[in-house]
């Protein structure tokens, strides 16, 4: 388990840093916020550039997300169940010429891991 929590935060420390080099380089974007979800979760991601870090601990506290953390979202044209698409995807890992740096507000708890600190609301 150890090992897991040290090799998440390393992850996040690159992420993280990652964001504020992209976030000092990107321009406009079309991308200002939409919802993501998965098996277990769901995430709403703001624009990084058009909301600050204030609104996005207010947003999450408004729509009940306990953490507020830094992310990307990228648009990609790809298929989803067979059908040819154009969405946004967000992750952790979608870092590229072609991403947006996000604020992405969360219930998932391997984000408390090492940002407790950064809990929007006082559960």
């Amino acid at each position: 388990m150890e090992d897991y929590i040290k090799t998440f935060l390393e992850d996040r420390k690159i992420t993280e840093d990652l964001w504020e080099k992209r976030s000092s380089e990107i321009g406009n974007s079309k991308f200002d916020s939409d919802i993501f979800y998965n098996d277990e979760y769901s995430y709403l991601c703001l624009n990084a550039k058009k909301y600050t870090y204030e609104q996005a601990l207010e947003e999450a506290k408004v729509n009940h997300y306990r953490f507020v953390v830094k992310s990307f979202v990228r648009h990609r044209y790809g298929n989803i169940d067979g059908d040819p698409c154009s969405v946004w995807f967000c992750g952790d890992d979608e870092y590229s010429n072609n991403c947006v740096p996000v604020w992405t507000l969360t219930d998932d708890d391997c984000y408390g891991i090492g940002l407790e600190k950064k809990e929007a609301t006082d559960d």
